[in-house]
């Protein structure tokens, strides 16, 4: 981007002092959007950690549950399932990371997990 400058050595100082704080920012914003790559490649790494844990986890309850539906009638299936004995809580608050808010969810699971013999 070409500038009208009047060539004098006033002008030339402040262009070179302000090219200077330009290529700092710039070094600061290219860390910074470097950090925030490695820790979005972090969560994503526990992300599909989290995600194969589960999908093993539905598979088992899935194989279970086709147990007992095939050894329960309807209607005691719906009674096992009326009351749920566990009562789930999502907080949500934000974290700071370099400046940027970052939503930060936190499930707390209250009351005791019934176990049944077929689920």
């Amino acid at each position: 981007m070409k500038l009208a400058v009047n060539p004098n050595r006033m002008n030339n100082l402040r262009l070179r002092r302000r090219l200077v704080v330009a290529k700092r920012g710039h070094k600061l914003l290219k860390d910074k959007q470097d950090e925030l790559m490695r820790q979005f490649m972090e969560l994503i790494d526990t992300v599909k950690g989290e995600r194969n844990r589960v999908e093993k986890r539905l598979i088992s309850a899935l194989k279970r549950f086709s147990i007992a539906r095939s050894t329960l009638s309807r209607e005691e299936l719906y009674e096992l399932f009326a009351l749920p004995g566990v009562t789930p809580t999502l907080s949500v608050r934000q974290k700071q990371v370099l400046n940027l808010k970052i939503p930060s969810f936190e499930l707390t699971l209250k009351g005791d997990i019934i176990s049944y013999s077929f689920l």
